[in-house]
């Protein structure tokens, strides 16, 4: 049915057209009788109600829709890229400065583990230190046992001061042990003798340092095997044995 009043086509069974919302069919005889006389003004009002729009969910509609999406200013955008690029660079500095701490560890480690602490076995700093070490310690000795060769306690020599003898000690990374009053490979005391043992330690020389010996003959003696030598003069309290290499 074709709408007098807008021209919309609706189906026939429509009382009300789809486009304007007016009536399709002509109103009752009845109430005709309610409508004003001709002398009346005419109020359009009344008689076509306004119009309103139904919305069809089936019909096509140009109109744009409007954006809801938030409208965020340029100050808020600055202020986050601002704190975006500082926190980037406090994470960048951290990281940096967590190498940095880590490099100096790993350059300190490397120093504790270079030549100077651990040489090789024919390392000739740590040699010449302990040489100097063992001809103070044989002089001290002789000294005091021309004064009382009958005490036992004059063999033992500081070799933990601060003076010449206590640096050389700490610089050659070995470790000093003192005897008095040595036996021969006979069983006999040699009231006025004594030995000095030299053992390397672990954190200052390699596997495979040598061991070193002396005793009242003054000649300094080396071994490749420490228990060897520990085992004649701390254990069997004899002189060094002669199987040793000397140095000097």
């Amino acid at each position: 049915m074709i709408c007098p009043h807008c021209g919309h086509e609706n189906a026939e069974e429509r009382k009300y057209c789809r486009g304007c919302t007016k009536a399709l069919a002509a109103e009752p005889a009845a109430a005709k009788s309610t409508s004003p006389t001709d002398d009346q003004p005419v109020n359009s009002t009344l008689d076509d109600p306004p119009a309103i729009k139904i919305l069809d969910p089936f019909a096509e509609d140009s109109s744009p829709i409007p954006s809801l999406a938030p409208v965020v200013s340029k100050k808020l955008i600055g202020i986050a890229a601002v704190l975006g690029v500082a926190i980037g660079g406090l994470a960048f500095w951290f990281v940096h400065k967590s190498d940095r701490d880590h490099d100096a560890q790993a350059a300190a480690q490397s120093a504790v583990n270079s030549v100077a602490y651990h040489p090789d076995a024919e390392s000739s700093k740590n040699r010449e230190h302990l040489m100097a070490a063992l001809r103070l310690i044989v002089a001290q000795q002789e000294a005091r046992l021309a004064d009382d060769p009958d005490d036992l306690n004059v063999c033992a020599v500081n070799v933990f001061g601060d003076d010449e003898l206590g640096r050389h000690v700490r610089e050659s990374h070995y470790m000093i042990d003192q005897q008095c009053q040595p036996l021969t490979a006979e069983g006999r005391a040699i009231r006025d003798g004594f030995t000095v043992t030299a053992t390397p330690k672990s954190d200052g020389n390699p596997a495979g340092a040598p061991t070193y010996c002396v005793d009242q003959t003054r000649i300094i003696r080396r071994y490749a095997d420490a228990n060897e030598v520990n085992d004649a003069t701390s254990v069997q309290h004899l002189i060094c044995p002669l199987d040793g290499q000397p140095t000097e």
